[in-house]
């Protein structure tokens, strides 16, 4: 599969959005997400705190569908994302690789200490 990388643009909200709650759903572990955050909450989140602050880049197949995303400022990657019916393929990797181009000396990020797939990954 060919991955490319690419600057985030408005009309990417939707896709970005989806992938942001169903990642975040897959990797609780089974804990209730649907009680944790409402879809409003998570609308206002996404544009009021993280694209108000990073710079968002998304990764897309030949197709142009968006399969993950990062969110980073700096050094700091704020979000990074996958779509669970993407992972293990290199998307990851290859938004990884992309923030060492942003960010040549250093990156940093942190993960929740219960997303045990995103500590091991790291």
């Amino acid at each position: 599969m060919k991955i490319r990388n690419r600057k985030y643009d408005s009309k990417d909200f939707d896709h970005v959005l989806v992938i942001w709650r169903i990642s975040r759903e897959y990797s609780s572990n089974g804990a209730d997400y649907a009680k944790q955050h409402t879809l409003y909450e998570d609308i206002t989140y996404l544009r009021d705190h993280i694209l108000s602050v990073n710079n968002l880049w998304v990764a897309e197949n030949e197709n142009q569908e968006i399969l993950g995303f990062m969110a980073i400022n700096n050094d700091f990657i704020d979000c990074l994302y996958i779509h669970p019916d993407h992972q293990d393929k290199g998307i990851g990797r290859s938004l990884l690789q992309h923030a060492l181009k942003l960010s040549p000396k250093k990156i940093w990020l942190h993960t929740l200490a219960d997303n045990t797939r995103a500590r091991s990954y790291y």
